[in-house]
């Protein structure tokens, strides 16, 4: 059997600055299908890929991939020019918070 997505949503994610602002938010296309049991969820913009026995699980546990991409992509390069090269769709805002990534929200729909 071979994967075949059939739930496709979207994920908001933000970025905050050294002083805890949000500077920058954006969206993420995922689909999820099953694959020999297990649900498997991907990333359609940056090709982050994860794996769970429930729909439910493969959501957090995509989420997670993704922070933890996201985060590690903005230690080592450039990650604005890295999610454009990507066709990441993201924006500048400004809301108080804490510095780094954070996945706010996602939307599964059929």
């Amino acid at each position: 059997m071979t994967y075949q997505p059939s739930k496709v949503g979207l994920v908001q994610f933000t970025h905050r600055d050294d002083r805890g602002a949000v500077d920058y938010w954006g969206v993420l296309t995922v689909e999820f299908g099953q694959e020999e049991g297990q649900w498997v969820g991907l990333c359609q913009e940056l090709g982050t890929a994860a794996q769970a026995d429930s729909l439910g699980q493969a959501e957090v546990e995509l989420r997670e991939a993704i922070d933890l991409q996201l985060n590690e992509m903005a230690k080592i390069a450039d990650v604005f020019e890295y999610l454009a090269d990507n066709q990441v769709n993201f924006a500048p805002i400004s809301v108080p918070q804490e510095s780094g990534f954070a996945v706010v929200g996602s939307v599964l729909t059929t």
